[in-house]
């Protein structure tokens, strides 16, 4: 198959995907009609989540299809494989931060406060991150890249079971 055509092939689920998503919000729109006068925000704000949610799933097949063409590029997978190990590396970094934040009580300005909040984002999103650097390792066919996904999968189990820990032995429930 010739390059441009797998090119073409994967914009086309792409273009796919958010016509998929746009066709579920307007569905969406003429089933909940009646609710816009009362609450149009929250409307819009739940057409808007639907239109997210169906886009990135609906995007899976398409990103699949890129990384099944990109299967025998040795460059890009060890490229990707030591962006995977710098991404999984801010993990224990946010959970630092997060426990810096908790045990000196340093929340002071309101970007720290956003800054805690995105390292909070990133440590709930370690378990899709783990499970991606591990279905990756098994995609690529070269042992180097499949070695430090495989790495980086180990720094998200590690975060995983800390925040784990942390959160139930650590947390205030009352």
């Amino acid at each position: 198959m010739k390059k441009i055509t797998k090119i073409s092939s994967v914009i086309a689920g792409f273009v796919l995907a958010f016509v998929g998503a746009g066709l579920a919000a307007y569905l969406d729109d003429l089933v909940t009609a009646q609710f816009q006068a009362q609450s149009g925000g929250m409307v819009a704000g739940g057409e808007m989540i639907l239109f997210i949610g169906v886009f990135a799933f609906l995007s899976l097949f398409p990103i699949g299809l890129a990384l099944f063409f990109l299967r025998s590029e040795e460059n890009f997978w060890n490229l990707f494989s030591l962006f995977a190990i710098a991404l999984a590396l801010t993990g224990p970094a946010a959970e630092g931060l997060l426990i810096a934040v908790r045990v000196l009580s340093f929340y002071t300005h309101s970007w720290f406060a956003l800054i805690t909040f995105m390292a909070l984002l990133r440590v709930f999103g370690a378990f899709v991150l783990w499970f991606g650097f591990i279905l990756f390792a098994f995609i690529t066919r070269f042992p180097k890249p499949r070695r430090r996904l495989l790495i980086a999968a180990g720094i998200e189990t590690a975060l995983l079971f800390y925040s784990t820990v942390h959160f139930l032995i650590w947390h205030d429930f009352g």
